[in-house]
């Protein structure tokens, strides 16, 4: 279909600052770099997953025992081990998500631009955030033990949600570490959207 030229927009209108929507939309939020912190956009979801993952093992683990030698699951210390962990894990994405995107609203505010050290670096934090969710996720999965794997229990979803989440290049490290690592070495920026 044919889009009309006025409803287009250009992914440079997009690189913070004003934009044509902010206009007609004064708040700092429509001057935000779009590129830059669009990590942030899915991220809350990687988060969530990994917070009713931690919940509901936890809930498993308090009420389990083992099938192997009747144990309750929340009494072995490998068991405490891994709910600090993951939620140790939990909590640094979200305190990385956090602190980006009040910094990113401050600098809009203030109506300034992210250079590009900045802009790289909220792309490598929001890309990191969401792996250290996965991991806590996989962590809790894998501790589950083969009851885990039952389509019953919810485990195995979250799992599966996580990884999927994590496979958007928006969370590829590779792609945002090396970015972020060419440009605190002086190099130009390889992600043409920033």
């Amino acid at each position: 279909a044919f889009v009309e030229e006025f409803m287009t927009l250009a992914v440079s209108d997009l690189d913070g600052g004003a934009t044509p929507g902010s206009a007609v939309n004064p708040n700092a939020l429509y001057e935000l770099p779009v590129f830059s912190l669009f990590p942030y956009v899915l991220s809350g979801v990687a988060l969530g997953n990994a917070q009713a993952c931690l919940d509901d093992y936890v809930d498993i683990a308090r009420h389990r025992a083992s099938t192997y030698n009747r144990a309750k699951i929340g009494d072995l210390q490998s068991t405490q081990i891994k709910i600090a962990e993951a939620s140790a894990k939990i909590d640094a994405a979200r305190l990385i998500m956090r602190s980006t995107c009040i910094e990113a609203m401050a600098e809009a505010r203030r109506g300034s631009i992210p250079d590009i050290a900045a802009k790289t670096r909220s792309r490598r934090d929001g890309a990191f955030a969401v792996n250290l969710c996965t991991d806590a996720v996989s962590l809790l999965f894998a501790a589950s033990g083969a009851r885990g794997l039952f389509t019953t229990g919810v485990l195995q979803r979250q799992f599966r949600d996580a990884h999927a989440i994590n496979s958007h290049i928006a969370f590829n490290f590779d792609a945002a570490g090396t970015n972020y690592g060419r440009v605190a070495l002086g190099l130009p920026s390889e992600n043409l959207t920033l």
